[in-house]
């Protein structure tokens, strides 16, 4: 049975999944969808709002040195208020994420100084030098929407147990050091609501991670008074593809779906082979200690037993003594604790 984050269905519905890359930037990056993404980052982020209009960038971007491949973000928009806003839309996990993001920052951070030199030039070299000086940055905001959840993060730093920020603040008062750069997270992963049960789901947020997850799944809009959810659904359409982006996205969802294949029989056959090599070490461990422990034992009882008998040994020979002195056999048995038929036996000639 497929849990709540996994790809599901493969072009049976009537909606495409959203978490598929062609999928998102049909509803977020095409022509026509620029008040789905204005409300997508008007939801995710805190105070930014109202946007009025955003600038779709280039998504390719130069490394930072002429051998350095492109990077290419799913999303890049300006505001018009001069934000620059990157969007990712990432369905595994992967190590050091945090740091992939505070990398991709660099980028919009950089491109700021270039684009400044470049106005700069046609106004002469004066004018480059002042500018060059000035390291005013407008702010720059990292989104990430994960198809996972972040194992270190507490509940106390979420909202609504979904969304984190980050910004760069001082460490023990929280002082905003600058304004310049944000990073904002939304972890699908940690969602808790099953497909079907969508009037459990009573807030703008919750209704947004909704239809993250199970737009694929959807065979009518749920019962939501959401303009944004309406508008992002309406672009999903998969009617509405073209036949190049319905092959992109076909494509990337057999990709996907073989590597998840991939993936769990991964799992499942290391931990075939974990159970396996534990049952060798524990029975490997198991004799060990069990001879160790019979040899303990085994040894114990030889001392014992040693003991015991040269104890006998040692009372018959007091018992033989007595005897030749000419001590009676009541005496004898009582002073030895022999029994009087081992006293009488170990008379000479017996």
């Amino acid at each position: 049975m497929a849990t709540k984050n996994e790809i599901t269905g493969f072009g049976a519905g009537r909606y495409a999944d959203l978490r598929i890359d062609e999928a998102f930037k049909k509803s977020f990056a095409k022509e026509g969808t620029k008040s789905n993404l204005i409300g997508l980052l008007e939801r995710l982020i805190d105070g930014i709002g109202p946007i009025r209009d955003v600038t779709i960038e280039d998504k390719e971007v130069e490394g930072f040195f002429l051998s350095d491949k492109k990077s290419i973000f799913d999303v890049r928009v300006k505001t018009d208020n001069g934000e620059t806003i990157v969007v990712e839309m990432q369905l595994s996990g992967q190590k050091h994420f945090m740091d992939r993001a505070l990398f991709y920052s660099t980028y919009p951070i950089r491109q700021q100084l270039s684009d400044r030199i470049e106005e700069a030039k046609a106004k002469g070299e004066a004018k480059l030098l002042e500018d060059l000086r000035n390291y005013a940055l407008k702010p720059v905001y990292v989104v990430s929407i994960t198809n996972f959840a972040f194992e270190s993060e507490s509940e106390e730093s979420l909202q609504e147990g979904l969304l984190s920020s980050y910004s760069v603040r001082n460490d023990r008062s929280f002082e905003l050091m600058t304004n310049s750069l944000h990073f904002v997270f939304l972890e699908l992963g940690r969602f808790g609501v099953e497909f079907g049960h969508e009037e459990e789901c009573s807030t703008p947020l919750q209704r947004l991670v909704y239809t993250f997850l199970y737009s694929s799944r959807m065979k009518e809009l749920p019962a939501w008074e959401d303009e944004l959810i309406t508008g992002i659904m309406e672009t999903s359409e998969l009617v509405k593809f073209t036949a190049s982006e319905r092959e992109k996205y076909d494509k990337t969802m057999y990709t996907e779906i073989d590597r998840r294949a991939q993936l769990d029989y991964a799992i499942e056959k290391g931990l075939e082979e974990g159970r396996a090599r534990g049952l060798k070490q524990g029975l490997e461990q198991g004799l060990e200690q069990g001879l160790k422990q019979g040899l303990e034992q085994g040894l114990e009882q030889g001392r014992a037993r040693g003991l015991e008998q040269g104890s006998a040994r040692a009372r018959k020979e007091i018992a033989g003594n007595l005897l030749a002195a000419g001590v009676d056999i009541d005496t004898i048995a009582s002073a030895t604790g022999l029994d009087k038929a081992e006293v009488e036996a170990l008379r000479p000639g017996e």
